[in-house]
């Protein structure tokens, strides 16, 4: 039985031994011919420098694993202007110089790739005699397809999108053809250069679906001005989103307003929780805002009209008289919070203006009218009336704390000693 032919060597190749191991072959081989030609300069050599073992993986045999030794040559090159003195024979149409598979394993490979991704193939490899990793099954799906995509066919719709080789570091541009609905180009990155020079180089182009961001803008204003560029739908939704989102961010008080006045009587309050996302949009808005007006005053002193400012940055020209007029950036002062005694102020202001100063009483009184709070709000209005300092303030316990301290005890007792004297 020919074993060459059931391992389906080449006919330069040579089978030496075969050994049969646990759940794997071990297949030695050779060259067959005598000389190699050197890489560089094609000269043919005989004279054999020194041998080494290479390790190969092949295609499976009989359900078992193929793990081929090849015994390679090293030759001495005999032409003396060439640079490289020593080299290793090649072995063309089997497998490639530092490879560890051969051709056909890698064929295979880029074929279950395709088929299933690298997770399903990594999965389903080892069933057919060959052990691979998700990542190099990748790899080997990009080096295959780098050469068919090298040259896209023609397109006339175009989709662009980004992809991350890896995330957060580094990006690729993706490109489709959304007729066919396929890949037809990878650009190694996202920048407007590249994609510019792609789209100069396929005039044939007459729409791009993109995503909304301004380099792909760019690059196809430059690169394809005769077509049609089209934000796609799934972006639509995810702008439309995040500017609903700001939108009712900004009208969050009316949005209270409105929940407890639909909501039931007794229903318990709750407290907003402000998350760190909307502390640094809140923080992102702000430098957006100052980077304008700071843009502002130097174009006012660098001589031009409200008018013109308003057109080259793109706000409105009472933005710019505002800005002016501050002489300082003028900051956003937060909405005052409706507090829950307002509805009853009126009523306390007349309570009190009838000579009732007691708080607990003015609390009782407006408690039977349906304020469900407790009675430190109206304290601190009273106080207020009273012209005292805010008893709820850390300085004010501290330093009225130390007061009775220095006086045994008698801060409170002592106007009263003195109004009875």
């Amino acid at each position: 039985m020919n074993l060459s032919a059931l391992f389906r060597l080449p006919n330069e190749v040579r089978l030496l031994t075969v050994t049969m191991l646990p759940g794997m072959l071990c297949v030695e081989a050779s060259a067959r011919r005598r000389a190699s030609r050197c890489p560089s300069c094609q000269t043919l050599s005989e004279h054999v420098h020194s041998y080494y073992t290479r390790t190969v993986a092949d295609l499976p045999c009989v359900g078992r694993r193929v793990l081929l030794k090849l015994r390679v040559r090293k030759f001495r090159c005999r032409n003396s202007r060439c640079a490289q003195r020593v080299f290793t024979e090649r072995f063309p149409g089997f497998v490639r110089p530092k490879a560890r598979k051969t051709l056909r394993v890698g064929e295979q490979l880029h074929a279950l790739g395709l088929a299933l991704g690298g997770r399903g193939t990594e999965r389903i490899a080892p069933l057919v005699g060959i052990a691979v990793t998700d990542q190099t099954v990748l790899r080997c799906v990009m080096a295959d397809d780098s050469a068919s995509v090298a040259v896209a066919p023609s397109v006339s719709v175009l989709g662009v999108d980004d992809f991350a080789f890896r995330r957060s570091s580094c990006y690729g541009t993706l490109l489709m053809d959304l007729q066919q609905r396929r890949v037809i180009d990878l650009l190694p990155d996202r920048s407007q250069e590249t994609l510019a020079q792609w789209l100069h180089a396929h005039p044939e182009v007459r729409f791009i679906s993109r995503d909304r961001g301004g380099d792909y803008a760019t690059a196809a204003h430059a690169g394809a001005p005769q077509a049609e560029q089209i934000a796609d739908r799934f972006h639509l939704l995810v702008n439309a989103g995040a500017v609903l989102e700001r939108y009712l961010t900004r009208q969050h008080i009316h949005l209270r307003e409105a929940a407890h006045t639909l909501g039931p009587v007794d229903a318990p309050r709750r407290s907003t929780k402000r998350w760190l996302t909307d502390i640094q949009r809140r923080q992102e808005r702000r430098a957006a805002r100052l980077a304008r007006y700071e843009q502002v005053v130097i174009l006012s002193e660098e001589g031009l009209s409200a008018h013109q400012i308003a057109q080259d940055i793109g706000i409105g020209r009472a933005t710019v008289y505002r800005y002016l007029a501050a002489g300082s950036f003028p900051e956003r002062i937060p909405p005052r919070q409706p507090r829950q005694i307002d509805p009853y102020i009126p009523y306390l202001q007349a309570r009190w203006d009838a000579g009732e100063h007691n708080a607990q009483t003015l609390w009782r009184d407006i408690h039977a009218q349906g304020y469900p709070a407790n009675v430190a709000q109206v304290r601190r209005l009273v106080m207020a009336w009273r012209g005292v300092a805010d008893p709820s303030s850390r300085a004010w316990c501290r330093r009225h704390t130390a007061a009775s301290k220095r006086g045994g005890g008698l801060l409170f007792s002592a106007p009263n000693a003195l109004a009875s004297h």
